[in-house]
């Protein structure tokens, strides 16, 4: 079962490589400007190309499923078919429309991504494409000695193409992802004293060295770490999404693994900082909330936001299902998507006190219409209604690794980063920002949250920064500069 699931996952990173000039077939940008004959030519190339990528791709299909004895072949030739058929659909609706100007290409961009992103998932190719490679040299890495020398070169080559397609791809994706301006996102503003940020997450030290060479307005402190934690990049990407929109934060950080929350949080009390991004699970000990480690997290809030992932369970807080998820016909998602929702209802129904500097982002669609179908919700909760805000987190790009992530890990940097903006209006006290300029920022951001649906599935609703900065201008509870 192991192998055929390693090999389903080969296999479909081979279609994704075969299908590269599909997504590459026609930048809308190269339509403009054309005259209507040399629209024509491009579109007719790009058909001509796009029917020949997909024959190759079943062809390398084929030949490898007979290589590694792969019995369910069709699922991976009937997702080429249906790439090719979305493809030439979009290609023969452009063709109809020349001349194409820029309103064509507006509504077709529209369309395409809404089919790109809604229904194919193609911002998870990249990351898709990232974990095949990492495999296959662990793979390589258990050959022979002499099956390696023999194949070594062939094998760079490989990889080199592949990363050249993934560059690709994510430039292509690029060009239709709607990045933040969802969230309606604030102007930096640069100070002497940024806001700083702890990013309890796990982290590759390498990530962390790129990142401090890309975001030069930024200050990424060393790593602090207790215990022994794993070394991922997802607490990369997050610190990615965080100055994409603060870029001059000042960033710190902290990893720990399941027993060492207690004192991770005991020094994150000592550096005080503005703000903590948490984008994991809350401690657990045999099943519940590790107590000992809560109250240190507590102590912590009372002082220093904390914007906490809600999860990707699909469900609410009591693990029904959610409206979109019955809507869609869909059950709950399995377990190593979904954490820690019953330690967010211990948190929210036997632990929480009144002060507490605590948010929960929800993950919402890239269009806002609703949550993602992932998304854990607040439920019948009215503690987590009232402290949860909704950001679009489908498809959020991470440049230093060039992959695109989702989840309700990645609208929890964002809300986290307007908050770092909104928080520069006002001076600081001791390189701090007061804790009442804290709580004033929150309610704004609560209070201008635009709530399409109850707060049973979106707490306060869609974060919107812009509003946030206007209420927080006409409020008294603070003196701004």
């Amino acid at each position: 079962m192991a192998k055929h699931h390693l090999v389903r996952k080969w296999i479909c990173t081979f279609v994704l490589i075969q299908l590269s000039t599909c997504a590459q077939a026609v930048p809308f940008n190269r339509l403009l400007n054309k005259t209507e004959y040399e629209q024509q030519q491009i579109i007719l190339q790009a058909q001509t190309s796009l029917i020949g990528s997909v024959r190759n791709a079943k062809s390398a299909l084929a030949s490898s499923a007979k290589l590694v004895q792969y019995p369910d072949i069709h699922v991976l030739t009937d997702l080429a078919e249906q790439y090719k058929q979305l493809e030439l659909a979009r290609l023969n609706q452009m063709d109809a429309m020349r001349p194409l100007d820029h309103i064509d290409i507006e509504q077709q961009r529209s369309a395409y991504q809404n089919d790109f992103f809604l229904a194919i998932k193609g911002y998870r190719w990249p990351s898709q494409i990232q974990e095949y490679q990492d495999f296959a040299r662990l793979l390589f890495s258990f050959m022979p000695e002499e099956e390696q020398a023999a194949n070594k070169d062939m094998f760079q080559q490989s990889l080199d193409a592949i990363e050249h397609w993934q560059t690709q791809l994510s430039d292509s994706l690029l060009e239709i992802e709607p990045g933040f301006s969802q969230i309606s996102p604030l102007v930096p503003i640069l100070k002497p004293n940024p806001i700083h940020i702890v990013v309890f997450d796990v982290f590759s030290k390498q990530q962390l060295d790129k990142q401090r060479a890309y975001f030069t307005q930024a200050r990424i402190d060393p790593i602090q770490t207790f215990g022994d934690p794993v070394s991922l990049t997802h607490g990369n990407a997050v610190i990615d999404t965080i100055l994409q929109l603060s870029p001059d934060a000042r960033i710190t950080p902290i990893q720990a693994d399941a027993q060492s929350y207690l004192p991770a949080f005991n020094a994150i009390a000592l550096i005080n900082p503005d703000m903590i991004n948490m984008s994991r699970a809350f401690p657990e000990n045999n099943g519940h909330l590790d107590l000992d480690a809560w109250s240190a997290i507590a102590k912590v809030a009372e002082k220093s936001i904390l914007i906490k992932s809600m999860g990707n369970c699909g469900t609410d807080l009591d693990g029904q299902l959610s409206p979109i998820r019955v809507e869609n016909d869909l059950g709950p998602i399995g377990a190593i998507s979904c954490y820690d929702t019953s330690l967010i209802q211990e948190v929210v129904t036997a632990h929480w006190k009144p002060g507490l500097l605590i948010r929960f982002a929800i993950n919402g669609q890239y269009a806002n219409e609703r949550v993602a179908l992932s998304a854990t919700i607040p439920g019948s909760n009215e503690i987590a209604q009232h402290n949860s805000i909704k950001v679009p987190a489908e498809a959020v790009y991470s440049p230093s690794s060039g992959l695109f992530e989702s989840g309700s890990s990645f609208a929890a940097p964002q809300l986290s980063a307007t908050l770092a903006e909104l928080l520069k209006r006002f001076p600081e006290e001791n390189d701090s920002v007061d804790m009442r300029n804290k709580s004033c920022v929150l309610e704004s951001v609560s209070q201008s949250a635009v709530r399409q649906h109850n707060m049973f599935e979106e707490g306060r609703g869609l974060l919107n920064a812009q509003a946030a900065a206007i209420d927080l201008a006409h409020r008294s509870c603070v003196e701004q500069n």
